[in-house]
């Protein structure tokens, strides 16, 4: 399925009650081999349409564009916005489960960057973040790290998402050296 066919049933999708908060919000970007994924849209991510353009948004790409990061897919594990951005439930995560699952099939990263408990918790079962770490899953890499809110809330945080996106840009370096003849 093309990243367009995706976006297209994201916005109309109805797996589970949250729809009621509006059109689903895919992922955006192209194909490429960092993806980002966080926990579900906000307030502005649902109006707009698009991921990460709330203030918790703004932090992250101003932290990718310091590390001279321009190219990547962005999305969150469930596609609606849960009311108060209280955290998904377990059902809505299933329920979004397919449209993620075809985003990074869609997306063929190399290196996924797991910002929160929610997404971290997808990907590797564990509830907490504990930190910034790295653990790899047959060709992938997983950054694993605190979600961009988590640092509006206390600053010192952002230090660690800082190093969990040049982590990345380094797995990313680094793999790109293995390919070379």
């Amino acid at each position: 399925m093309s990243i367009h066919e995706i976006k297209k049933k994201i916005k109309e999708c109805r797996n589970c009650a949250l729809y009621t908060s509006g059109a689903g919000v895919p992922g955006e970007g192209e194909p490429c081999e960092l993806m980002i994924v966080g926990e579900a849209p906000g307030a502005e991510e649902q109006t707009s349409g698009r991921p990460f353009v709330g203030r918790a948004g703004k932090l992250l790409r101003r932290l990718l564009e310091d590390e001279g990061i321009s190219r990547f897919y962005i999305t969150n594990v469930v596609k609606h916005r849960p009311p108060n951005n209280r955290r998904p439930l377990d059902t809505e995560i299933a329920a979004c489960r397919e449209h993620l699952e075809a985003e990074i099939s869609a997306v063929k990263p190399r290196v996924i960057i797991a910002l929160g408990s929610t997404a971290i918790n997808y990907f590797t079962g564990e509830k907490q973040v504990g930190g910034t770490r790295v653990l790899r899953a047959g060709d992938v890499n997983y950054v694993l790290t605190y979600h961009p809110a988590a640092a509006l809330r206390n600053p010192a945080l952002k230090q660690d998402i800082s190093n969990a996106i040049r982590i990345a840009k380094s797995l990313l370096k680094d793999s790109d050296r293995q390919k070379q003849p």
